[in-house]
């Protein structure tokens, strides 16, 4: 039986055994989980625990697409790519655009579920049903731009899709990521790391199968109208034109931006950052813009650098050169390639290095521990050499390669110097200064990956907005907090369930598999369209068009509560409780100069404001352990037994 939307099959190889097989994507799957990073972490919830080895053979390597990838939905070309982190020890997936998760679709694969570790290393070819693993000796060694053309000249197919890792990857650097399309990269939680540890060097993948439609008459009446709301948003025309890089002045003038490793605070280096605002670098820089599959906004931007040629232009989140005190645009591209050839977490490795620049300054590391390099805050050389160093794991680099948090811990630094501190179940959140910040702080802690931007941050929280939308108003004003839209610092309730709200409308784009950037996460909000039909609505509607699945905005809410609830299962199976999202002190120490001079988080208050979250999600506010009720509720019966009958976890 055909199905609508969904392919129905999972390919799934064992590269120990040399054995490819598929199944079916079962009901159960689909209608409860939907796709994506929800298909891909029930079956890491299954088929991992907390005796698997991150880098060891019985790992998952799980790549899914969503129902909606490879379809005329808006920025329908995401996928989620899933393990158990060798960086965290918890749940760890990263997601990336491009055109590689639609082709997976094409070739008549849903999700793809690698385990095991070959003898030698290898490349997975998928041509619709003819699957092999072939030899990859050639392509080890290579970066993840050889690689891709190296196996589009070796396949005589241009057209052919191709996710490979770097040299980090293939030494199990923790920090590392996959690459796709060139520059598309899932790169957080190590998921490179894992795919090296299975000698597994690329994943080529060519199809020509057609995905079918519900009702393709309603599809075409919700893609145009969701077109021209698009265009009712003022953020279309400035977006569309500058990419994410224009968040970074926003985020600056918020106080957002981290200067130093975050001993300075964000927003007193607008001088500098200034001359390399968007609107500089596209006067003498923008060569031209490039789309994801299925994207209309084209975000995505190239240069012409001399000396280094065409280079895509860094997105907002890569542009916080400022945590190492460096102002220069070339460089920052520059940097920016060097992680994508190396297949390397471009957010991790400044991270890591911005804290070794400020355990060299306090001298809890010297010349003698550096391989003789003066590791100082505004040099670009330095920031060169250890991304080399990092992706080999040669000498310092190979301190640095288990992520800031272990690195720190290894050079017997105090947790505070690195500066996410360990905090948000031990993954670096990126350079975001969320000091002061009540809504973001939470936000960023409490990410079933470990702490990040995009599972649950409201705009408003870190100042890509420079105004609340009528809406956030009204909220604010009913929530008797209409006098606290511009107080931060302050932990009102209301935030945590505005980062609840946010936090659905995340895990929907990720189960589905559509951009966040065209939802009210990031600029599409806060205007006619999003007033009277927000992008749950959107959401339900469009899987309904695809699939024919008759669900509704409630029915959906459900279904991102049931994977946000398997994802905090895992983690407390790992041993992880509330004190594991708790910020650093760092980020409670009142700021020093910028927007929020003299503003700090109430430590008391904070906590009360995630005891609150917890209450709205059903966890116990003491733990944060999830209650057999609310485990129940949602038809995850079998987890709150496990928990209780296997691990002696009371709910």
């Amino acid at each position: 039986m055909s199905l609508n939307g969904w392919m129905g099959k999972v390919l799934r190889v064992n590269l120990s055994k040399k054995e490819i097989l598929t199944e079916p994507l079962t009901e159960e799957l689909r209608y409860n989980f939907i796709g994506g990073r929800g298909i891909n972490s029930k079956i890491l919830y299954d088929e991992t625990g907390p005796n698997t080895d991150p880098l060891g053979p019985e790992n998952r390597l799980i790549i899914g697409a969503g129902p909606l990838t490879g379809t005329p939905v808006p920025t329908s070309g995401r996928y989620t790519v899933t393990a158990k982190s060798p960086l965290t020890g918890i749940l760890g997936d990263g997601n990336a655009g491009g055109t590689f998760g639609a082709e997976l679709k094409y070739a008549g694969y849903d999700h793809l579920i690698i385990r095991g570790r070959s003898e030698k290393p290898v490349y997975l070819l998928i041509d619709d049903d003819n699957v092999k693993l072939k030899d990859a000796r050639h392509l080890w060694g290579k970066n993840t731009f050889e690689t891709e053309i190296i196996l589009k000249e070796e396949l005589g197919n241009t057209e052919i899709r191709v996710l490979s890792i770097g040299q980090a990857g293939e030494n199990m650097v923790k920090i590392a990521g996959v690459i796709s399309d060139e520059e598309h990269a899932a790169a957080r939680c190590g998921m490179g790391a894992v795919m090296g540890s299975k000698n597994l060097k690329a994943i080529a993948v060519r199809g020509s199968k057609t995905i079918n439609i519900a009702d393709p008459g309603r599809l075409f009446e919700l893609v145009d109208g969701m077109y021209e709301d698009y265009k009712k948003c003022s953020a279309y025309d400035w977006y569309t034109k500058y990419g994410g890089t224009v968040a970074i002045i926003d985020m600056c003038r918020a106080g957002s931006a981290p200067i130093k490793n975050y001993l300075k605070s964000g927003g007193t280096d607008l001088d500098k950052r200034l001359p390399i605002s968007h609107e500089k670098i596209f006067e003498k820089y923008k060569l031209k813009d490039v789309a994801c599959y299925g994207c209309p906004l084209a975000c995505d931007k190239w240069t012409y650098i001399d000396g280094l040629g065409r280079c895509k232009h860094p997105d907002g989140g890569s542009f916080h050169s400022a945590i190492w005190e460096i102002y220069d645009y070339p460089f920052i591209v520059e940097f920016n390639r060097l992680c994508d050839r190396y297949g390397l977490d471009l957010y991790s490795v400044q991270m890591v290095t911005a804290a070794a620049m400020e355990w060299y300054e306090k001298g809890v590391i010297t010349k003698k521990d550096t391989d003789g390099m003066e590791i100082r805050f505004g040099d670009k050389e330095v920031v060169r050499s250890l991304v080399h160093k990092i992706a080999g794991r040669e000498g310092f680099g190979n301190i640095l390669a288990e992520g800031s948090i272990a690195a720190g811990r290894i050079v017997g630094a105090d947790p505070d110097s690195t500066a996410t501190g360990g905090y948000g179940k031990g993954m670096d959140h990126g350079p975001i200064d969320c000091s002061a910040i009540a809504g973001l702080t939470l936000s960023l802690s409490v990410s079933t990956r470990g702490a990040g931007h995009l599972r649950a941050v409201a705009p408003m929280a870190w100042g890509v907005s420079d105004s609340l939308p009528p809406k956030w108003q009204k909220v604010y004003k009913e929530a008797g907090a209409g006098d606290l839209v511009n107080k931060q610092w302050v932990c009102h309730p209301v935030k945590a369930e505005i980062a609840t709200y946010f936090e659905h409308i995340c895990t929907s784009t990720d189960i589905l598999e559509i951009c966040k950037n065209t939802t009210e996460f990031f600029f599409f909000y806060g205007y006619e369209g999003r007033e009277k039909k927000d992008d749950l609505e959107w959401h339900a509607d469009f899987l309904k068009a695809v699939t024919g699945f008759d669900t509704d905005r409630v029915g959906l809410e459900k279904i991102t509560r049931r994977v946000l609830n398997i994802e905090k299962v895992y983690n407390v199976r790992e041993g992880k409780r509330m004190e594991h999202d708790m910020p650093s002190s760092r980020f409670l120490q009142k700021r020093k100069g910028g927007p929020l001079n003299g503003k700090a988080l109430d430590p008391k208050e904070l906590e009360k404001l995630f005891k609150y979250y917890y209450k709205i999600h059903g966890w116990d506010p003491e733990t944060s352990i999830p209650k057999r009720s609310t485990l129940e509720e949602l038809g995850l019966k079998y987890a709150a037994d496990e928990l209780e009958e296997e691990y002696g976890i009371q709910l």
